[in-house]
């Protein structure tokens, strides 16, 4: 690019930058789509609407989310992705969508519709732990891991932060290590949690579902 030129004046919008930006937007979109859903999750039940959640959705997530774009957006970088690249972080994005979306999904339907034995057309049966009051899902996105929506996230994460690395720009993946650090904690606090309130079925549930 010459002097002057960005990303977007260059005649042509490098990968590097389309990919991570296609995949925030979609990440933005679909969280307003499925704002009902949110609503089920840990941030509102557990952290409640609060100092920390008004000033992450407001201040932190707005900057530190846009990292990948704006990391390779400057005229000092003139490199692109390859296609290859580009192609694996959308494949690998959409992989840890469905976790996340189809793990969310699943629990949202257990909460607002209790009654309900089936999830996804009657593709996945509504399975709970004995002893949980019909709580401790053990079936679909829950019977292969306790958290396969936060691993979900961190897939979103990398796939977002990967085509910046394969070009050399590396700090892109502060993203993706911050959402391990903060499931690993969130994971532990939720597992005291729920060996408090549901005691021996939590026990089963571990058993059961070990990862």
């Amino acid at each position: 690019m010459s002097s002057g030129e960005t990303p977007f004046t260059a005649g042509k919008l490098r990968l590097v930058v389309a990919v991570p930006l296609f995949c925030l937007t979609w990440f933005c979109m679909e969280y307003l789509y499925f704002e009902h859903i949110h609503l089920y999750t840990y941030d509102l039940f557990a952290e409640r609407v609060g100092f920390k959640l008004c000033w992450g959705c407001l201040v932190f997530y707005p900057y530190f989310y846009s990292i990948p774009v704006v990391a390779v957006s400057g005229e000092n970088i003139t490199q692109d992705a390859s296609f290859s690249a580009a192609l694996f972080s959308i494949v690998l994005f959409y992989m840890g969508w469905i976790m996340t979306r189809g793990a969310n999904y699943q629990k949202y339907c257990l909460k607002a519709f209790p009654s309900r034995k089936t999830c996804y057309g009657g593709f996945v049966n509504q399975i709970t732990v004995p002893g949980s009051s019909g709580r401790l899902l053990c079936s679909g996105f829950w019977g292969f891991s306790r958290h396969l929506n936060y691993l979900g996230e961190i897939l979103q994460a990398l796939a977002v932060s990967f085509p910046s690395a394969t070009i050399g720009v590396y700090w892109p993946l502060l993203y993706p290590l911050y959402y391990v650090l903060l499931f690993v904690g969130r994971e532990q606090d939720d597992a005291a949690i729920c060996a408090a309130k549901y005691g021996a079925a939590w026990d089963k549930y571990v058993k059961k579902v070990p990862w």
